[in-house]
């Protein structure tokens, strides 16, 4: 049985402003495993279409060809490129080499496409390119080598996978004629060895090297030599397929690709990759700055009101509708059934009270209070101490004598260099040990547009003058009555400040059957930073979209340059045994992989500048979970608009692809 069988085969295609053009007519050949045929013929003759069909880069018009036996008239493009690669090695008359990719990356395409690992592939393509006389040259780019070393390699690369059938089109055409010489004898070795060589050729001369010829007139065999009898070979090639998974040959794709969007940043087209990943990086970056400053923004404002209360929520009593006052069963109350709160402190005070130490006197605020709740994580109206302990409970139940200081009651009370706690006051005429010291506070009051400074300062100074004591203390010794001025309710979360009025006002209509609370809180504030962060957010967000956009345009128009630049490597991959979803994949991981790059680099950039954003004093705590949203889109926009070039990469035709220049 014959290796290859053409009978009647007519190959037509339609050429620009010409009409249809017949390039084979009735061709019918049979060809034996071993042999070693050349074509010739003059140009237009149809040698090229003829090696193309034989080496199901293109298919008939019509007739049939069988190869081993089997009818590959209506085999698919998949199918066509998996008997590429097991079969054929091809060998053109221009090398047809990947111009980034070295000498032993060239060799070892076809292997990587029928699926060996990278090292596996490189110690074959090593051993042919030592067989070839190029060990010494496997590092070497195209650019670097002759051209009859060119062609040693595209030898060597037809041969990767086993190299059943050589096909080669005018191997010599482009050499010199010692390297021509070479290229043949080993052509010549190659059907000795059991190959099937098919060459075509012009060159009379070399058509005698051959031991079958045929020639081809107006795409018709006008004569054939014969088929040899009895083949010479020592053995038959076979095939290295490895016969890879779906999932490992489409990794093995991505990483050819990511492998060449490497050699092509390493070695020189820099300047559209450059371009492209730029506009990716910046839209990212500008993205993850919306967030960025959008949460600063907000946390700013949040710490702002903060100081002046946006966790706590003051509760006074609401005047008519029969509520006497506040009691400090309303604080337990509230304290016991109002969720999302940390501390309650009740409130009784008053100005102008006598304090005394020693010979010194003077008039302070007192206030009685005890803070029946945790103090963690306070702000600044949550008062920090700088010496010494709270208020507590425990005191409060005693009636104990106790006080803190604020730091203007401490400063006035005491010399610097003495410690006031454990030291004795006198509130009208009662003895009282200090306890502790609170911390300076700040930001009580807001400064009115036409207030200096030294007049904000001094306002600041009253507030830090007072005086505070356990609750029950002040109400047995210095009240006669039961009413509170007030109850100060500290949140665990000010961002549920609204879920807890509605709680504490549900509370009074149960205990007292009326809306008996008055309540003061700085929800409005943090409304309008929650307002301000989505204003932000849309604002830049959408300039940031338009920014991605434009990037993922810039990737998807670089990747329909290279598809248009790189047709010949297209087809060239194809010819090795590349079916069109390796070249899907891919054209689809380059385009990922810059995305993936910029975006990173973007991202980077964005949480690089919270130390910039911090010295401007816009501090972010926690990185918010919504920046990776730009880097995502990123990703998104990459694959969407990536594959539209990498589906037109798949679907070229090796042939028109190889015919490009």
């Amino acid at each position: 049985m014959p290796l290859i069988a053409l009978d009647r085969v007519c190959s037509s295609f339609a050429a620009e402003g010409s009409g249809k053009v017949e390039a084979l007519r009735d061709v019918s050949l049979r060809i034996r495993e071993g042999e070693f045929v050349c074509v010739t013929g003059p140009s237009g003759s149809g040698k090229s279409t003829l090696l193309n069909l034989l080496g199901c880069l293109d298919s008939p018009s019509s007739g049939s060809y069988r190869l081993d036996g089997r009818e590959i008239q209506n085999s698919g493009p998949n199918a066509l490129a998996l008997l590429r690669r097991r079969v054929f090695g091809f060998v053109f008359q221009s090398h047809n080499l990947l111009d980034t990719a070295t000498a032993l990356e060239n060799v070892a395409l076809p292997g990587r496409y029928a699926g060996l690992s990278k090292s596996a592939a490189n110690k074959r393509a090593e051993r042919l390119l030592n067989r070839l006389g190029l060990a010494d040259r496997s590092g070497h780019l195209p650019a670097e080598l002759s051209g009859g070393e060119q062609q040693r390699v595209a030898l060597a690369r037809a041969l990767m996978n086993g190299g059943r059938i050589v096909l080669a089109d005018e191997p010599t055409g482009a050499l010199d004629s010692k390297s021509a010489e070479h290229v043949l004898a080993v052509l010549k070795e190659l059907a000795r060895d059991g190959h099937t060589v098919v060459l075509v050729t012009h060159n009379p001369e070399i058509a005698e090297l051959a031991s079958r010829r045929i020639e081809l007139l107006d795409g018709r065999v006008a004569s054939d030599s014969g088929a040899i009898k009895t083949p010479s070979r020592k053995s038959q090639p076979g095939s290295l397929e490895s016969r890879p998974g779906v999932m490992a040959e489409t990794f093995n794709a991505i990483a050819m690709g990511l492998a060449r969007i490497g050699a092509s940043l390493i070695r020189g087209e820099r300047w559209g990759t450059t371009m492209a990943a730029l506009g990716v990086c910046v839209a990212v970056w500008l993205g993850g700055m919306t967030v960025l400053l959008g949460e600063a923004v907000y946390l700013r404002v949040v710490h702002a009101v903060n100081i002046m209360g946006l966790e706590r929520i003051h509760v006074m009593a609401r005047p008519g509708g029969g509520f006497e006052g506040l009691t400090v069963e309303d604080a337990v109350a509230i304290e016991k059934e109002v969720p999302n709160v940390r501390a309650v402190s009740p409130a009784k005070f008053l100005h102008g009270v006598d304090i005394r130490r020693g010979d010194f006197s003077a008039n302070f605020s007192i206030e009685g209070t005890v803070d029946r709740g945790t103090k963690e994580s306070r702000g600044h109206i949550g008062y920090r101490l700088a010496a010494g302990e709270f208020i507590t409970s425990q005191e409060d139940d005693g009636q104990a004598r106790v006080a803190v200081l604020g730091s203007v009651a401490r400063e006035q009370l005491f010399p610097p260099d003495m410690n006031p706690v454990g030291q004795e006051i006198s509130i009208r005429g009662w003895s009282f040990r200090v306890k502790g010291v609170y911390e300076h506070r700040t930001g009580m009051v807001f400064q009115r547009p036409n207030q200096s400074a030294e007049e904000f300062r001094a306002v600041e100074r009253i507030f830090n003058a007072w005086i505070y004591i356990p609750f029950s203390t002040f109400q047995a010794l210095f009240t006669k009555h039961n009413y509170l001025y007030g109850i100060s309710v500290f949140l665990e979360n000010p961002d549920q400040l609204f879920e807890a009025e509605k709680a504490i006002r549900d509370l009074g209509f149960r205990r007292h059957g009326t809306d008996a609370y008055f309540l003061e809180h700085s929800g409005e504030h943090l409304l309008e930073a929650r307002r301000q962060r989505e204003r932000m957010r849309r604002g830049l967000g959408a300039l940031a979209g338009v920014a991605l956009l434009a990037g993922s345009l810039g990737v998807m128009a670089l990747v329909l340059m290279n598809v248009r630049l790189r047709r010949r490597e297209i087809g060239l991959r194809m010819a090795v045994g590349a079916r069109r979803r390796d070249i899907l994949w891919q054209f689809l991981a380059e385009a990922m992989a810059l995305v993936v790059a910029a975006g990173t680099l973007g991202l980077l950039a964005a949480l690089a500048s919270l130390l910039a954003m911090e010295w401007f004093g816009y501090p972010v705590d926690d990185i918010p979970p919504l920046i990776w949203a730009p880097f995502s889109g990123a990703l998104l926009m990459g694959l969407v608009f990536g594959i539209v070039p990498a589906r037109r990469a798949a679907r070229s035709d090796p042939v028109a692809a190889l015919a490009c220049e």
